[in-house]
């Protein structure tokens, strides 16, 4: 994650949550990370509930298989035409079998340049 961007507490996520997020100076774009160790759930099916979730909230909803930090992922992203927000997700298990979940999100002038900084920079370490 960028130095100058600031922590990010999504409101609508539970206190007690594990996810990580991250936020630009704006606020308008967001990087979040989880984790969900022991993860005994098939992941294509994992990344399609996502996608079935982006659909349900209104998205145009596209998916893909690519690499993320050296690992193989399911990418799912949706275009939220009723505030032009794009969010990008990337579903995959590592050697411990630990389910991984990256986002980025932002509108449709920043987000490719949030998804090309994960994708480039993203790693477990």
């Amino acid at each position: 994650v960028p130095s100058y961007w600031k922590d990010f507490k999504d409101v609508d996520l539970p206190s007690d949550t594990t996810v990580i997020q991250y936020s630009d100076p704006s606020g308008s774009s967001i990087i979040t990370m989880d984790v969900t160790e022991n993860y005994e759930h098939d992941i294509e099916n994992t990344a399609q509930q996502g996608a079935q979730i982006m659909q349900n909230e209104g998205a145009s909803v596209e998916g893909a298989r690519v690499s993320i930090g050296g690992y193989e992922a399911y990418q799912v992203y949706g275009y939220y035409e009723n505030d032009g927000t794009i969010l990008v997700a990337w579903y995959f298990k590592d050697e411990n079998n630990a389910l991984h979940y990256v986002s980025a999100e932002g509108t449709l002038h920043d987000v490719s340049d949030v998804v090309e900084y994960v994708e480039k920079t993203y790693s477990l370490n």
